[in-house]
């Protein structure tokens, strides 16, 4: 499949002005995530054949919107200085065209997980000077005239939360409602975080360090379905914990299965096995952060398991996972900024203590209430929502839960591991009793 690009350009602000405004200060939580890490988000969608749907109109539309997007949402098309703040906000930001020479209905029959970091405008991970720009857009047309929307938004302020938040407000200004366009409180992260030069020199380091790994690593796509999800909840419930969520249980089983795979492939050389798990500690702060808050909203939850536990049932581990997100949130029901940033110290300096024993770390994270797939346009919503695809030189073992709304009820995986651990992995039968590799995208028949 090949892919050809057909234009560049910077899609700045349509509002003057933007250059007086004051630089959007950093938080705290945003100034500990690295420059390199970046979000990958690929939306495909199918086009029909209608004179109100080509090419160019789909273009123009998503080319004015983003740019009338950016007046609010300011601080996305602006550049980071120093780790301190955001400025230059008419910086703008890059937006290119490419075709794609395949049918969508095809690559989706098949997908070519390798192929999808073609759809985004650069890798993700990749070496990233302070000049770079925060988010940038790729418009993949197909022959078909399906297109695929790939967007890589920089993790300095975006979560996905925050990424959300844009893309809501982004198709709100395409379809002209106005009134749903997101005006941010701009400066509630630095309020409620804000920036600590001591503590920011003791732990950036760590924190840094702690996002990427060196070494051959794989992404491989699985799919649960919903009558494997049942069963993993009713394997996840115990006396502690009696009603497990769908996240609950996948994640103790997955770990589970992770685990099982990391022992075989060590040969003798086991090491502890880390659970990290991103909580959103929006609605769990004291007050809440407001519903228009942008930029990092979350911590990680951490559980370690040693070689004595890593035979444990999945209800053991759904319970080891409950008591890492209670020791999180424990912190944040606090309304004084002191109290709060003693509480992140305390949090950081617990990572940092269970990173000497340099254990096996497995990151996790649920986009499951993002609404990526409910991302309408004008041209319908997505009919698949995909991730990245071939992993570079540095980057880490993680796992992200996706809804898959072509398959009615059940849910994406999409796991990062060392190729060993992954080659196990893939040929566990046990794992795959639930899991399905890289099925086939199903596109829905009001879709055809």
């Amino acid at each position: 499949m090949e892919f050809g690009i057909v234009s560049r350009e910077i899609i700045k602000p349509s509002s003057p002005g933007l250059h007086l405004l004051k630089p959007f200060q950093l938080s705290f939580l945003d100034q500990l995530i690295p420059n390199a890490a970046f979000v990958p988000l690929i939306l495909f969608y199918r086009i029909k054949d209608n004179a109100h749907f080509n090419n160019l109109h789909i273009s123009a539309k998503l080319k004015k919107s983003l740019s009338d997007t950016l007046n609010s949402l300011y601080p996305v098309s602006g550049r980071v200085k120093n780790n301190l703040f955001i400025d230059d906000f008419e910086q703008g930001v890059p937006y290119i065209e490419a075709h794609v020479g395949s049918r969508m209905s095809d690559f989706l029959q098949h997908p070519k997980l390798e192929l999808l970091n073609q759809f985004v405008p650069f890798q993700p991970q990749e070496s990233n000077a302070e000049s770079i720009a925060l988010l940038a857009i790729q418009l993949n047309v197909f022959d078909c005239g399906s297109v695929a929307l790939g967007m890589v938004a920089s993790h300095k302020i975006f979560d996905g939360s925050t990424l959300s938040l844009f893309l809501k407000s982004w198709v709100a200004a395409s379809r002209g409602c106005h009134d749903n366009v997101v005006h941010p409180r701009m400066f509630e992260g630095a309020l409620r975080f804000p920036p600590d030069e001591s503590l920011l020199k003791k732990y950036i380091s760590f924190a840094e360090s702690s996002w990427f790994n060196q070494g051959k690593y794989k992404m491989m796509r699985f799919v649960f379905d919903a009558r494997a999800i049942a069963t993993l909840k009713g394997k996840a419930k115990s006396e502690n914990v009696v009603n497990p969520t769908r996240i609950d249980a996948m994640t103790g089983f997955i770990w589970k299965s992770i685990l099982a795979a990391s022992k075989k492939a060590s040969v003798g050389a086991y090491k502890p096995s880390m659970f990290v798990q991103a909580v959103n500690i929006r609605e769990k702060m004291m007050p809440p952060l407001s519903s228009n808050f942008i930029g990092n909203g979350f911590l990680w939850a951490s559980a370690v398991c040693d070689f004595a536990n890593i035979d444990a049932e999945l209800h053991e581990h759904v319970i080891l996972l409950r008591e890492a997100y209670a020791k999180t949130e424990s912190f944040l029901n606090v309304h004084r900024v002191d109290t709060r940033l003693q509480g992140i110290s305390e949090y950081l300096k617990s990572l940092e203590e269970i990173s000497k024993e340099n254990p096996e770390d497995f990151c996790f994270s649920s986009w499951l209430n993002f609404g990526f797939g409910e991302a309408d346009f004008g041209w319908g919503k997505p009919v698949w929502v995909g991730l990245v695809g071939e992993i570079g030189a540095m980057v880490r073992s993680s796992i992200v839960f996706q809804k898959a709304d072509w398959n009615a009820g059940g849910i994406e995986t999409w796991i990062t591991l060392r190729e060993k651990e992954m080659e196990i992995l893939e040929n566990d039968p046990d794992f795959l009793q639930y899991a399905s590799p890289n099925p086939s995208v199903i596109i829905p028949s009001d879709c055809l």
